[in-house]
């Protein structure tokens, strides 16, 4: 059973304060930490929470994330996302084999310089990284508004609903905080 230690949240500034981990801890863990399972189905527990604990137990594997980075940064482009568009198909023929990283590279490049008149295409920009965890930590953040807007819940909501997809986890009506 993969758990995640009280050490893993506090180096990696999960919302909660101490004291409220190290309570949780002693409700649902033992000395070794917390089951991830129990993490990613309490409803006390944000989604965003919830995605950094699948990050830091390593569900997912690399081409995984990829794609939800693809996913993610897709579902918010609009006619006016040009280049990132082109740095998302950029990126789904390098992960098919098709694109080497150098086209990859400038079809990124492309997107940040879209993005200064289009803040969304940074989403796209980061999906078309070649690190997953980059990829998909940005493409996470930056398609549901943190390119400075308010987060926006029902965008955090479908990405969760994607990656409980694919971990093969049962959908909830349970998962709403954020």
């Amino acid at each position: 059973m993969t758990k995640i230690s009280m050490d893993d949240c506090f180096a990696n500034n999960t919302c909660w304060p101490e004291d409220r981990l190290e309570r949780y801890r002693r409700v649902h863990g033992d000395t070794e930490g917390v089951p991830v399972f129990s993490i990613l189905t309490d409803p006390d527990i944000s989604i965003v929470d919830k995605m950094w604990a699948v990050e830091a137990a390593e569900l997912l594997s690399e081409d995984d994330m990829h794609w939800l980075a693809l996913d993610f940064a897709a579902h918010v482009m609009t006619e006016a996302n040009i280049e990132g568009m082109n740095a998302i198909k950029a990126k789904e023929a390098w992960m098919k084999g098709n694109n080497d990283e150098e086209t990859l590279h400038k079809a990124e490049l492309a997107a940040w310089k879209e993005s200064k008149n289009y803040h969304r295409s940074k989403a796209a920009a980061y999906a078309s990284k070649t690190n997953a965890t980059i990829a998909l930590r940005g493409a996470a953040a930056l398609s549901a508004g943190a390119y400075g807007e308010d987060v926006d819940p029902i965008e955090k909501r479908w990405q969760w609903g994607l990656i409980k997809e694919r971990l093969g986890l049962k959908s909830s009506q349970k998962d709403v905080g954020l």
